[in-house]
């Protein structure tokens, strides 16, 4: 892959991320203010308004999380505390590094600022197919997760 062909596929990956991030806000309110729940050992996520009640689910991947202090991204696929079930998806994007030569998607570790880790992931999103992409803040670092199945939830899944 030459340097123009990734120019190109990173800048078009971002922009299909912004579009579909765009798009769940609006549709599902993500990102609006309300909480999450996330479900590692099911791979789901699941997100409520602010009233607390549920607008929508889906099924996961973690692509990566970055480190605001380390200035690093770890791919989900090389964190050993995340069930399998959550980065089993990624095996695609290792594969596609390994094919391109390049080492950002084959590294289990890389050194990143934030801008980076958005490009990572969606990198990852577009390989995998992902709905979007939902970084969930921690303390110390910050989960990148890739929906899939994103859709609204119902009265049932507020159990």
């Amino acid at each position: 892959m030459t340097d123009d062909d990734l120019d190109h596929w990173i800048e078009q990956a971002r922009d299909s991320v912004r579009q579909r991030m765009a798009q769940a806000q609006t549709q599902f309110g993500i990102g609006a203010g309300g909480r999450y729940e996330l479900d590692l050992p099911s791979a789901t996520i699941r997100f409520f308004d602010a009233d607390d009640h549920p607008r929508a689910t889906a099924r996961i991947q973690v692509a990566g999380s970055w480190s605001p202090s380390g200035k690093s991204w770890m791919w989900g696929w090389a964190n050993e505390s995340l069930p399998a079930a959550v980065t089993e998806a990624l095996a695609a994007v290792r594969e596609r590094g390994e094919r391109d030569g390049l080492d950002s998607l084959t590294a289990a570790v890389v050194a990143s600022e934030e801008a980076d880790a958005w490009t990572l992931a969606s990198l990852a999103a577009d390989i995998c197919q992902a709905a979007c992409v939902y970084r969930a803040a921690g303390p110390k670092s910050q989960l990148f997760l890739l929906l899939f199945d994103l859709r609204s939830a119902s009265a049932s899944d507020n159990t």
